[in-house]
C-alpha cells in the first residue's frame, strides 16, 4: 500500500510540475524554476517507471519504494541549486 501511495503521489507531483511549466510559466523568474522542474519531471517519470517495473512486476515492493524515493533526487537538486543561486545573488 505504501508503494502505491508513494508512486501515485510522486506521479501526480511530476504531472503538476509539467503542467505548470507548460501552461503557467511567467517571465518574472530569472532562473526559470518552473521550467527546470518541468524538465526534471521527465527524469522522475523515467525513474517511476523503473520503480513500477521493480516493485510491481518483480514483486519487490521494498526495492520499488527505494526507487520512488530515489526519484525525488532531481527535485532536491533543482531546489538546492535555486537556493544557492538566490543566496549568491542576495535575493534571500
Amino acid at each position: 500500500m505504501v508503494f502505491y501511495c508513494l508512486l501515485a503521489g510522486t506521479g501526480y507531483l511530476a504531472l503538476h510540475y509539467i503542467y505548470t511549466a507548460v501552461f503557467k510559466s511567467s517571465g518574472s523568474n530569472p532562473y526559470f524554476m518552473k521550467q527546470v522542474l518541468g524538465v526534471a519531471s521527465f527524469l522522475v517519470f523515467a525513474m517511476l517507471y523503473k520503480s513500477y517495473q521493480v516493485g510491481e512486476l518483480n514483486s519487490a515492493y521494498s526495492a520499488g519504494i527505494k526507487w520512488v524515493l530515489l526519484s525525488w533526487i532531481p527535485y532536491i537538486v533543482v531546489t538546492a541549486g535555486y537556493i544557492i543561486l538566490a543566496k549568491i545573488q542576495g535575493r534571500i
